[in-house]
C-alpha cells in the first residue's frame, strides 16, 4: 500500500477516532496514530482481562439478599461479555 493509500484510508477511519487531521498531514504521522491506538487496544484488552479475571475469582460468593443476587447477575454477565471480547480477538 503506497503511503497516499495509506493515508487515504487513515483519513476514512480518523473520524471514529476523534482525531481530526488537517491538509499538511504527513504519512509519516500514521505511524503515531497507529502506535497510539494500538496501546489504547492494549489497555482495553487489559481492562477486558481484568474484569474476567475479577469475576472469576468472585465464584465462591453467596448472596444474602435479592439486590446482592441481582447484583453478581449483572457482575456475571459483564464478565462473559468481556471473555467473549477476549476470546473473539485470540
Amino acid at each position: 500500500m503506497s503511503d497516499e493509500e495509506l493515508c487515504g484510508w487513515l483519513r476514512s477511519m480518523l473520524p471514529r477516532s476523534g482525531f481530526a487531521p488537517t491538509e499538511n498531514w504527513a504519512p509519516h504521522k500514521a505511524a503515531d496514530l497507529i502506535e497510539q491506538q494500538a496501546a489504547r487496544i492494549a489497555k482495553l484488552e487489559a481492562a477486558l482481562r481484568e474484569v474476567y479475571e475479577t469475576w472469576a475469582g468472585s465464584e465462591g460468593f453467596i448472596p444474602e439478599t435479592a439486590p446482592e443476587g441481582y447484583l453478581l447477575q449483572l457482575t456475571k454477565k459483564m464478565a462473559l461479555i468481556a471473555g467473549a471480547a477476549l476470546e473473539q480477538e485470540q
